[in-house]
């Protein structure tokens, strides 16, 4: 293994061996089970797409593209690509409090997910952007500690969902200039 490859597997080690007790199993699998972060989402989007009007829908499409992207950038291009084997499977003693994962590891898709989003949000609603930090964080952080992802894996999805919410953002301004100017 290069020095690189130490360095993120040691930090692997420390947040999910060192780390390890009953309830950061709890609190980690929290931030990491899709349906409870999905449902102050759904509530959030119902509520723009009720009351929020043309600027509302607008802004559910700007986040559900920029989530969208994020998943197919990591889905599609990166992990067949890139196809590195998950912690939990490639190295011995890993806790998995959740269970052990197969698929490929990097980027991490929850990462990247959470990024888009969060980043999207942030554009909207900058007064809670260290909320949002903190959830992305959180789900990140999870995502090691559970022993699914190397800590790269989540650098690299936060770096998929950061550009995949940058893209849709800059998109959407620009279709909003040429929307003006015609």
């Amino acid at each position: 293994m290069s020095t690189f490859e130490n360095i993120d597997v040691s930090i692997f080690r420390w947040i999910n061996s060192d780390w390890s007790n009953p309830v950061f199993d709890k609190v980690f699998s929290l931030f990491s089970d899709l349906p409870v972060l999905l449902v102050p989402v759904v509530i959030l989007i119902l509520w723009l797409l009720v009351k929020g009007g043309k600027a509302g829908w607008l802004f559910v499409l700007k986040l559900i593209l920029a989530v969208a992207a994020a998943n197919e950038i990591t889905e599609l291009i990166f992990r067949p690509w890139i196809a590195r084997v998950r912690p939990c499977v490639a190295l011995q003693g890993v806790n998995t409090p959740d269970g052990i994962l197969t698929s490929y590891s990097f980027p991490a898709g929850a990462a990247a997910l959470v990024a888009a989003g969060m980043l999207v949000l942030t554009f909207r609603y900058p007064k809670y952007k260290w909320l949002f930090l903190f959830l992305a964080i959180m789900v990140g952080l999870s995502r090691i500690y559970l022993g699914v992802h190397y800590p790269t894996d989540v650098l690299g999805g936060f770096a998929v969902g950061i550009l995949a919410g940058g893209m849709v953002e800059w998109v959407f301004k620009i279709v909003k200039k040429l929307i003006k100017r015609a």
